[in-house]
């Protein structure tokens, strides 16, 4: 398997579980979310046909970012984030709302995302 051009650095990560004294679950600012896995990807938004097909489907989606299969990465579920690192240094975070195996080939895996506001 030949591996694919990714210029963009991605963090996958998992909430902390945190439950207060009424046994609610509460929100937790980005900062102190777990690193779960890296990896390299392709980040396409808005504009794309990639983006155009998948809010077909799911209109929220405003996001899809493209990494290389590994085991690590089949591992992450619809309820963890994704932080993107821009070549500048600055990074978006993700939610992810769908994993998808393209072709099941476990060659490239596609995470549909919404945009989150920090």
């Amino acid at each position: 398997m030949a591996c694919k051009n990714r210029p963009l650095r991605c963090e996958f990560l998992l909430e902390p579980s945190a439950v207060n004294d009424f046994n609610e679950v509460e929100k937790r600012p980005d900062s102190e979310w777990k690193i779960v896995a890296r990896g390299y990807c392709n980040l396409e938004t808005k504009g794309g046909r990639e983006v155009w097909r998948a809010q077909q489907v799911h209109a929220e989606i405003n996001a899809i970012v493209e990494c290389d299969w590994t085991a690590s990465l089949d591992c992450i579920t619809a309820d963890r984030k994704v932080r993107v690192y821009k070549p500048n240094q600055t990074f978006e975070t993700f939610e992810i709302k769908h994993k998808e195996d393209v072709n099941f080939a476990n060659e490239t895996l596609k995470f549909w995302c919404t945009a989150t506001v920090t």
